[in-house]
């Protein structure tokens, strides 16, 4: 009886082992997809806050052409203003996006992280013109280079194409920009 005992005793040890051995496996793996999780869940979030960003300087940009031309920013004036064309607009060129003229809304609109920025152009149509209103929002763990490229975090490209009339929105057409000049 006593050899019987301890056999049984050592085939409960190994399965002891083998069952701690793949409890661990399994913990390991939960962990890991956890840990995954987390970090998709925050890039959704980043993403959202650069949208949110986006839509800060585009909603600010948009706002100070409804203002009259006395009450608008400098920059903002219709003769500061480029023109573009449906064929070659001036938000393409990537160049444009690393210069200082571009406008931000000011500190008190936003929470934190880095600022976005506007770039508003004029397209003739007809008679008259549109104005092509070019947004760019980032989230707070965005980083670039000096290229204004995105090395880490996201950002998000809004635009829309306004009607201004007698200081009104005659018309609207929104888009997020897929492919930007700048990633």
């Amino acid at each position: 009886m006593g050899l019987q005992a301890k056999a049984s005793g050592g085939f409960s040890l190994v399965m002891v082992l083998i069952l701690l051995g793949a409890l661990a496996l399994a913990s390991a793996h939960t962990m890991r997809s956890a840990s995954s999780s987390a970090k998709v869940a925050n890039s959704f979030h980043m993403q959202a806050m650069a949208l949110q960003s986006a839509q800060t300087a585009l909603y600010f940009c948009e706002q100070q052409l409804l203002q009259p031309e006395a009450q608008r920013l400098a920059q903002l004036l219709d003769a500061a203003l480029p023109v573009g064309t449906a064929a070659a607009p001036v938000w393409l060129q990537a160049a444009r996006w690393r210069s200082a003229a571009l406008l931000s809304p000011p500190a008190s609109w936003l929470a934190s992280g880095v600022w976005p920025v506007c770039m508003v152009e004029k397209q003739p149509l007809g008679a008259g013109h549109v104005h092509v209103v070019t947004a760019r929002g980032f989230s707070p763990d965005w980083r670039g280079d000096t290229e204004a490229a995105t090395l880490g975090g996201s950002a998000v490209w809004l635009q829309s194409v306004v009607l201004v009339d007698a200081g009104e929105v005659r018309d609207r057409v929104q888009r997020r920009l897929l492919q930007p000049p700048v990633r």
